[in-house]
């Protein structure tokens, strides 16, 4: 057992249950926003090839500008919360191993293995440069390349609109 008293463990659960709800909330957040942008890109798209509209050429720069603010303003919001969530992950898996010490857990049980199975063991290293290895942001990789994607096709529409009528 180690030296934590009671009152320093629920202060240790109180933070390892914040920490989650933060990181719960942020990934529910990331996903309705990356959600939200491709179902609008999709609905404007549909209505831009479906309706007799053909766009001027100035409102048509216009929209293209529009698509690259959008997508990088959206990539730029959705690498912001994976570097707070790594954060959260990064104090949870400090916390869980502080609960695990407290219980008697041995160091070899499946119980330790932390939320991305972590391998780093000092916790004084929070290197931002961390962020980018797979492990930590395979959600925002998936969701870069399918924003990406849509968004290139969205920039290309108007001109595709036209070229229908």
């Amino acid at each position: 057992m180690s030296d934590v008293n009671a009152l320093d463990l629920e202060t240790v659960r109180f933070l390892y249950d914040k920490r989650m709800t933060l990181f719960n909330v942020r990934r529910e957040h990331e996903w309705k926003v990356i959600f939200g942008v491709l179902i609008m890109l999709g609905a404007v798209d549909a209505t831009l090839l479906t309706k007799p509209i053909c766009l001027s050429h100035g409102i048509k720069i216009f929209w293209q500008i529009g698509i690259i603010i959008l997508c990088v303003a959206t990539l730029l919001y959705e690498w912001g919360i994976q570097a707070r969530n790594r954060v959260d992950r990064r104090v949870m898996d400090r916390l869980q191993q502080i609960l695990c010490d407290y219980g008697g857990i041995p160091p070899k049980s499946g119980i330790r293995i932390c939320v991305d199975g972590e391998t780093e063991r000092r916790m004084g290293e929070l290197n931002p440069d961390r962020l980018v290895h797979p492990t930590y942001i395979w959600a925002l990789l998936s969701q870069a390349v399918v924003l990406v994607l849509a968004c290139v096709l969205s920039f290309l529409v108007p001109g595709a609109a036209c070229d229908l009528l």
